[in-house]
């Protein structure tokens, strides 16, 4: 069986916006993987914060999704969901297609 890639519906009106957002898509998952290194749980919890706030808003709402999820298990000293979500916000992120739509 094959495993459809995921899928980001964007507002066409944002496609200028996106390679930043991809770029800081980025440096969170380097900022989670040292914070989870250092098992700095205000860090983790920022860049969960970060996540949450803006992935719905560009349509990856997984990314917000995530981040909650991140929030919450750093504010609960959760490491064990914080390693599992980071795991799954890497594979989405290099697996994740952009398809632009109309508003």
């Amino acid at each position: 069986m094959t495993q459809l890639k995921p899928v980001a519906e964007v507002d066409s009106d944002l496609e200028d916006l996106i390679p930043l957002f991809l770029k800081s898509r980025e440096e969170d998952l380097q900022g989670l993987a040292e914070g989870l290194q250092e098992n700095d749980f205000n860090r983790l919890r920022a860049i969960g914060h970060d996540m949450k706030g803006t992935g719905s808003s560009f349509g990856f709402h997984p990314v917000s999704e995530m981040g909650d999820l991140i929030e919450t298990a750093a504010l609960a000293g959760d490491l064990a969901t914080i390693q599992a979500q980071f795991a799954l916000f890497k594979t989405y992120m290099a697996e994740v297609e952009i398809k632009y739509v109309q508003s």
